[in-house]
Order: structure tokens, then C-alpha cells, then sequence
């Protein structure tokens, strides 16, 4: 008996092409799960970034929001407990702040959105502390008037 090469008959090349076939499959088999792993990590990570600048803006809007307040009821009723709050709210806001600008996903914009909205807030701490240490003076008329000078201010920052 003499040997055949089997690509000589119809069933050797349907044979071979179906191995070339299954080779092929299971390639882009391999190539759509490793594109599909690498994907999943990508959306994981961004993800991830997502959900920390949504924390830290969160606890950067109430901490400015909170710290505000405190301000207004240390100037409405000298409660020093408000005035510690004012101060440690405004410490926490800033250290907010630089945590948001330390984010490796930051763009400059953002970058440069979130240091005015820290310029806008040191100006009325500045304000809120003048306010005080005028009340604290027993001049409530000019403490009140500074202190409602902000209400711009923290009506575009809130």
C-alpha cells in the first residue's frame, strides 16, 4: 500500500481546515478574555478614582457647609463650642482640599476649579474671623455687617 498525502483528498483538507479552524477559535478565545480582564481592570480603577472624587467632594461641600454655620452660631450666641467648630471644620476643609488636589486623576482644571474654590473659602474665614473678634469686642453691629458680607460669597460656593 502506498502512503497518500492527505491534503490530496477532500477529507484531508477538510481535516486540516477545521484544526486550523479550532487553533483560530481558541486564539480569539484567549485574546477576548485577556481583553475582557484588562477592560475590567481599567473600569475597576476608574471606578475606584470615580467614587474617592465623589467622597472627597461630598465631604468637602459639608465640611464648608457645616463650618459656615458653626461661624454664624459662634456670632449669634458666643457658644465657644462654635467657635471650635468653626476652627476645626475649616482645618478639616482645607485638608479636604489637598487631598482632592493630591487625586492622580485630576486635570489641571480641576486642579485649578478646586484651589478657588479654597481661595473663595479662606476669604470668608477671613471674614467669619473678623466678624468674631468684632463681636467678641461687643461690636455686634459691625460683627453682623462683615458677617453678611459673605452671604455672596457662600451662596457661589455652596
Amino acid at each position: 500500500m502506498r502512503w497518500r498525502d492527505p491534503f490530496q483528498t477532500i477529507r484531508g483538507l477538510l481535516l486540516a481546515g477545521f484544526v486550523v479552524l479550532s487553533v483560530m477559535i481558541v486564539i480569539a478565545g484567549v485574546i477576548g478574555g485577556w481583553s475582557m480582564f484588562a477592560t475590567s481592570g481599567v473600569i475597576r480603577n476608574t471606578l475606584d478614582a470615580v467614587q474617592e472624587e465623589t467622597r472627597l467632594s461630598s465631604q468637602f461641600a459639608s465640611s464648608i457647609a457645616q463650618e459656615v454655620a458653626a461661624a454664624r452660631r459662634y456670632l449669634d450666641g458666643r457658644d465657644s463650642t462654635a467657635g471650635q467648630a468653626f476652627t476645626r471644620l475649616g482645618w478639616e476643609a482645607h485638608r479636604i482640599q489637598r487631598a482632592m488636589n493630591d487625586l492622580p486623576s485630576q486635570t489641571m482644571e480641576e486642579i485649578a476649579l478646586v484651589a478657588a474654590i479654597d481661595a473663595t473659602l479662606s476669604r470668608i474665614e477671613v471674614r467669619y474671623a473678623r466678624a468674631h473678634r468684632l463681636a467678641d469686642l461687643g461690636r455686634h453691629e459691625i460683627a453682623l455687617r462683615e458677617a453678611e458680607a459673605t452671604a455672596p460669597l457662600v451662596s457661589r460656593l455652596l
